[in-house]
């Protein structure tokens, strides 16, 4: 008679079972189909621009559209439909059977659960977990999570002017990074200009799109002062000297700090 393993339940012949061969190529397939499921589920990718929303205090998880999961062992994926929502208690599971071979993309129904088990016929190795909820947190597969009140894309962040980064997290670094720039006014000739008697003013290039964060103006070497030695518009990008250019003096030197501002 076929016995029952005390973990994955494969039927296999006990010795001297007749017939032999047919409840061992039961046992065959059972360990190709578990084999297969968990190569499967070693590649498998959550996709889909979907938000979603955790309320500990009623329990609900939402989401506001479909989502996909795929192992790329065919070309389909498996579909949970939205906008829908599940209510999820705490030490709970959320999860779904996954279809295999696919030949088709196909829908699927996740349901919450006390654990991950088998049931109904489907293999343990079939039951593909969403999240778990541990507390007021829900803990995606991912390793990304959600707390009580929280809203957010989970599986793919929505595509950004920034080739990726959402808006505030790229201006954020953009505010952080800066690069430094030389502009040298002296005697001969320059990029920048020539020196003239009578000189108060300068203008930098203009650094659109970027901007400038700071000025540092040197005069033969030595650093000037705010608000004693002149003035700044880092707007208009100008320098104004309280002093004008004498004789005497050899060259002008801005540095400046210039964001950068590049898309990353």
């Amino acid at each position: 008679m076929p016995r029952q393993t005390p973990r994955m339940g494969y039927s296999f012949p006990a010795e001297g079972d007749d017939p032999f061969y047919d409840v061992f190529r039961s046992f065959a397939n059972d360990l190709d189909a578990a084999d297969y499921a968990l190569s499967d589920d070693k590649n498998l990718i959550a996709t889909g621009e979907v938000l979603f929303t955790w309320d500990a205090t009623s329990n609900i998880l939402s989401w506001d559209g479909d989502f996909y999961f795929s192992g790329w062992t065919t070309g389909f994926s498996a579909r949970v439909l939205g906008p829908a929502q599940a209510e999820i208690q705490n030490g709970q599971v959320f999860v779904f059977t996954m279809p295999r071979l696919l030949t088709e993309d196909a829908d699927v129904t996740p349901f919450v659960a006390n654990r991950v088990a088998e049931s109904d016929d489907v293999n343990i190795f079939d039951r593909t977990v969403i999240c778990i909820r541990r507390g007021d947190t829900i803990y995606f597969r991912n390793g990304v999570t959600l707390s009580d009140g929280a809203v957010g894309p989970i599986w793919e962040r929505p595509p950004s002017p920034s080739g990726g980064l959402p808006a505030v997290q790229r201006n954020a670094i953009n505010a952080a990074l800066h690069d430094h720039v030389d502009f040298l006014w002296d005697r001969s000739a320059s990029a920048y200009g020539t020196l003239t008697n009578g000189v108060i003013e300068f203008e930098v290039d203009d650094p659109d799109p970027e901007t400038y964060q700071r000025f540092e103006v040197y005069r033969n070497g030595a650093r000037l002062m705010i608000p004693g030695d002149y003035s700044e518009s880092l707007a208009l990008h100008k320098i104004s000297l309280t002093r004008a250019i004498g004789l005497l003096d050899k060259h002008i030197l801005i540095t400046v700090d210039r964001s950068k501002t590049v898309p990353i």
